[in-house]
């Protein structure tokens, strides 16, 4: 929120100098230079980014009181440094909202694995692994959407020519069309999970524990279809082998597997369609029924060469219609009509308008077209040349970056408005982590996106969907640092329970717990008061609940146990922790920068670690280590803002657990915030952290608003951060209320020339 400014010295410049000259110069000028830190030099001018960074940062030491260090003399009064940092502020970051009408603009943005990985599923309708193909994305600000990061590396490029030649190979198909009725699926392409994995021997699979393989089917047309499993059984005793076959989670057949090596025949038929199982992908599991037995050679063994889907058997197998994804793509075959330029053009005309998010035209589509005949002219197929000109698409600029075409677009105090097709990206990739749909592409087709109700509609629309999961998974992931859990590593001595199926359920109790939210249109602060979260038979035994059985997620009451909110949550108290142990430094740091915005300066040089204090002290409490950690003076101010905050969750261990003791010692939760406000344990804290709201609300909208922009916030930006949390504040703190203000404001739909403007 906008500071009210006390009065303060006419003169930033004398008022600089007078304070610096005080309090500061005898280690940061007149000659010292300390840590590499000259003040006497330092510029006054606030255009300069390289200078504001530096005053940012004399603000900051201001701020937690770590500059000047607690041992210097003299110490400024608390009144003269909050003057002198409100005079910083007014200087370089405090900004008139009716003089100032910057919008910010954007770098050109790659699309990120995610968005890549998404787009090509609803452009072509193929799952592509861009998280196994591409290396990880760099993160900016903390997200990995940012412009300014997202770089194109040569390795990189070749990685999308070969992800483009292996997609178009699987979009559009080039074999006999006779072929397309029956789908084999080989030992190699088998999945599955048992105790003992699934081995290949001899060509065949082997499932030699109780368990399940599966089998990926994709029938698109619908129909009956015979399914044709060659197995047999590895054969002990009198019980023969039993396997069932399952379907959308139905037992569809049992049966009797005969025990040798030529295997026989066993079939089942099946309808898919409307009324019946599903068209789309398919994982048809085969089920080893025989009870585990004891290993060895007693084990009886199931044996697969190979399944098979035959289909739709009404069909001829000649009159077998091309996939719904080669059809994405040829929407037009040339005939004794239609020449292959002209099929060519109109299929290209009608996919490079989604593949490009915006309006093309003949001349946009030349180029592949061009290919695609010049192909054909030397032999290939009509189909293996749209494959070539499919990855010409996939590897142009227009599909990878997200490109925004101001009107003068080297004119930094020329502002326009951002366009129709540009505004639908910016609201699908906000909000959906892909490309616009048909609804929202068809808005903008009709100049009707940039007005404020049909705007609103839109999000309305887009939020309801399934598709804005990709909101709670990708802004809350790494707003949360959720996404880091997968490399959580506990020591597994120490925390036997923990494996990476906790992990993942550990991150899924809070994405439910934010797409809870977003979904009610709660208030913010429930995601730090919540009384009830969501767990499944695994992570209500880490938290002590009962009657909660399987592994399906469910919503719980916390009436009963000392958890309320995402603080508690054990996947932020896991992220917050070292493997063997608490770290309350790393937990207060982390509410202090995520929750509250107030990320402290980097620790001095020279500090000695926690690990030497408790190596001094190794009967002293962890409390009491942090302790004699603050006698350091240059350790002190930190320390005294994150120390309590951490310290208040020490009933957590290092993977959330509720514990009494540590080494037979009580603990201690209590603690005093730097303003005074006591508290007796993490709850406590908690409603303490909940009244500061706005300050709360105004950290969640900055960290929102950098995701939606694609770029770090600006000086100029607070006017609309300001806005945003003005409303929210009148409605409650509303989640919704937070992303529509956002795609309202001046940044999100307006949008400046560069022309050097920093």
């Amino acid at each position: 929120m906008a500071v009210e400014l006390e009065p303060v010295p006419e003169s930033f410049a004398h008022h600089a100098q007078s304070f610096l000259g005080s309090y500061c110069f005898d280690c940061h000028g007149n000659g010292a230079n300390e840590g590499g830190v000259v003040l006497d030099q330092l510029s006054n001018q606030p255009d300069d980014r390289a200078t504001r960074d530096v005053w940012r940062k004399v603000m900051q030491h201001l701020q937690v009181g770590t500059m000047p260090p607690p041992d210097h003399s003299p110490l400024p009064e608390p009144a003269v440094r909050k003057q002198f940092v409100q005079h910083i502020d007014a200087e370089f970051f405090h900004v008139d909202c009716d003089e100032v009408r910057d919008p910010g603009r954007v770098t050109i943005r790659r699309l990120n694995r995610v968005e890549y990985e998404n787009t090509i599923l609803d452009l072509l309708g193929v799952v592509f692994r861009a998280a196994e193909s591409f290396p990880r994305d760099d993160v900016g600000y903390g997200f990995d959407n940012i412009g300014d990061v997202l770089s194109l590396s040569p390795p990189l490029l070749e990685k999308y020519l070969d992800a483009a030649e292996t997609i178009s190979q699987n979009v559009v198909y080039t074999g006999q069309r006779s072929a397309l009725r029956t789908t084999r699926v080989l030992p190699g392409d088998f999945g599955g999970e048992n105790r003992a994995g699934l081995t290949i021997e001899n060509g065949f699979l082997l499932v030699n524990r109780e368990g399940y393989a599966f089998a990926e089917f994709s029938p698109y047309e619908p129909g009956e279809y015979e399914l044709r499993i060659r197995a047999f059984g590895v054969q002990w005793g009198d019980e023969l082998v039993r396997m069932a076959v399952e379907v959308a989670g139905d037992r569809v057949a049992e049966f009797e597997i005969q025990g040798h090596h030529e295997a026989d025949i066993y079939s089942v038929r099946l309808m898919f369609g409307e009324g019946h199982y599903p068209l789309g992908h398919q994982d048809i599991r085969f089920v080893y029924l025989n009870d585990l037995n004891e290993g060895g050679d007693a084990d009886r063994d199931l044996g697969i060469w190979h399944a098979e889907l035959n289909g739709p058997l009404h069909l001829e197998a000649e009159a077998m219609p091309f996939p719904p994804q080669h059809r994405r793509v040829i929407t037009v075959e040339p005939d004794g009509q239609t020449s292959v330029e002209e099929a060519a053009r109109q299929s290209f005309l009608h996919l490079a308008q989604r593949a490009f998010r915006q309006p093309v035209g003949p001349e946009d589509v030349l180029l592949y077209v061009d290919l695609v005949t010049q192909a054909v002219a030397q032999g290939k197929t009509y189909e293996q040349a749209m494959q070539l000109g499919l990855q010409a698409i996939l590897v142009s600029p227009k599909f990878l970056f997200r490109v925004e075409s101001p009107v003068r677009p080297d004119d930094s105090d020329y502002v326009d408005a951002v366009g129709q097709f540009e505004l639908a990206s910016r609201l699908s990739y906000f909000l959906w982590s892909t490309m616009p749909d048909e609804a929202l592409l068809e808005a903008a087709e009709q100049g009707e996106l940039t007005q404020p109700a049909v705007l609103l509609s839109q999000v309305e629309r887009m939020l309801e969907s399934p598709r804005s999961e990709a909101l709670v998974g990708n802004f809350a992931g790494q707003w949360l640092n959720l996404r880091n859990l997968s490399d959580a590593r506990p020591n597994r001595q120490l925390f036997p329970d923990f494996n990476e199926q906790l992990a993942d359920d550990m991150q899924q109790e809070t994405q439910l717990l934010v797409g809870h939210l977003l979904r009610e249109d709660k208030s913010l602060t429930e995601l730090l008061s919540a009384d009830y979260t969501f767990v499944n038979e695994r992570l209500a035994a880490l938290y002590g609940l009962e009657g909660v059985a399987g592994n399906e997620f469910r919503q719980v009451s916390l009436a009963d146990l000392p958890r309320r909110g995402v603080l508690t949550h054990a996947g932020i108290l896991t992220l917050t922790s070292d493997p063997a142990r608490t770290l309350p430094v790393k937990r207060g740091k982390w509410i202090l920068e995520t929750i509250l915005g107030q990320a402290p300066p980097p620790p001095p040089p020279n500090v000695p670690p926690l690990e030497e204090t408790e190596e001094a002290n190794p009967q002293a409490t962890l409390r009491e280590q942090l302790a004699r950690h603050r006698e350091d003076a240059a350790c002190a101010a930190c320390h005294q803002a994150m120390d309590p905050l951490g310290l208040a969750f020490e009933n957590y261990d290092a993977i959330g657990r509720w514990r009494d003791s540590v080494h037979d010692r009580p603990i201690d939760a209590s603690g005093i915030l730097p303003d005074g406000r006591s508290f007796s344990n993490a709850m406590e804290l908690t409603d303490l952290l909940q009244r500061q709201e706005t300050e709360y609300a105004e950290q969640v909208t900055r960290a929102m608003l950098t995701y939606a922009l694609g770029r770090g916030l600006e000086p100029y930006d607070q006017c609309a951060v300001d806005q945003i949390v003005s409303v929210l504040k009148q409605n409650d703190y509303r989640f919704r209320t937070l992303v529509r203000e956002i795609v309202l404001s001046r940044p999100f739909r307006m949008r400046r020339g560069d022309g050097g403007k920093p």
